[in-house]
């Protein structure tokens, strides 16, 4: 008969199954010395080596756990994901490195994308991708403010862009619905008309200017609010130089 022995190791957060040690006996009735496998016990486990967390200070298991390229820590996959989230929410892109003092290891690329879970990541990409797209000019994001897709712009058609992900098709100069290359954008040319919009967009939140972001894009607003604010500092603060007109700041003295 196999007597099966049930031996728990440590407890953590999740379920792990226990190791197992199997006791054999000798088969015959009486033992005998010169077999040295009699009256042994063979242990068989599947248990992994343990591990402390250098963040939640928890044993866990090598299969749950990650070495960073650096050695430095050990991070259970709880940890590093709820690390990475914080740099997300926090956007700091330039904060992947390893969590003790004084070393700049990075983490790996594959490595977060085979550990966070698939929407993290996703937003993480965006973040990766958001400084490269700034400076892209065959690249533009699409206006709505519920997709905000990175769009190729067409070469033969360079002022209309498709979103591949919402379907949009949309006017690159103007960032409202295409309406071909014989009828004018909307840039908002009449100044009262436009200082209404920015002075609007300025004092409203939510639904309002969100509704305000869809009809004249968040970039072309952002434009406008600077040039309006440039504008009051310089009529503020400057004064044209007499002679060659130039806006230049006027001292105390």
């Amino acid at each position: 008969m196999v007597r099966v022995r049930m031996k728990r190791t440590e407890p953590r957060r999740r379920n792990r199954r226990p190791s197992v040690e199997i006791i054999e006996p000798s088969t015959s009735g009486t033992a005998d010395p010169s077999n040295e496998n009699n009256n042994k016990k063979l242990k068989v486990t599947h248990d992994t080596q343990n591990n402390r967390c250098c963040v939640c200070l928890h044993h866990v298991q090598a299969d749950d756990c990650t070495s960073l390229p650096c050695n430095h820590v050990m991070l259970c996959t709880e940890c590093i994901v709820g690390y990475i989230q914080h740099v997300v929410s926090a956007k700091r892109i330039d904060f992947f490195t390893c969590p003790e003092n004084d070393c700049i290891a990075e983490l790996n690329y594959e490595l977060i994308a085979h550990l966070v879970p698939k929407d993290l990541f996703e937003k993480l990409d965006l973040l990766l991708l958001d400084p490269h797209l700034e400076n892209a000019e065959n690249i533009v994001r699409c206006p709505k403010t519920d997709c905000q897709c990175a769009t190729y712009l067409d070469e033969d058609s360079p002022f209309l862009a498709t979103c591949y992900k919402c379907g949009y098709l949309f006017c690159t100069n103007c960032g409202e619905d295409y309406h071909g290359v014989d009828t004018p954008c909307n840039e908002l040319e009449d100044e009262a008309m436009k200082i209404e919009v920015i002075q609007k967009y300025l004092n409203v939140t939510g639904d309002e200017k969100a509704a305000l972001e869809k009809r004249y894009t968040r970039t072309k607003l952002e434009k406008l609010v600077e040039e309006f604010l440039n504008n009051n500092c310089i009529k503020s603060n400057c004064k044209q130089c007499p002679g060659c007109k130039t806006n230049i700041e006027v001292g105390e003295n």
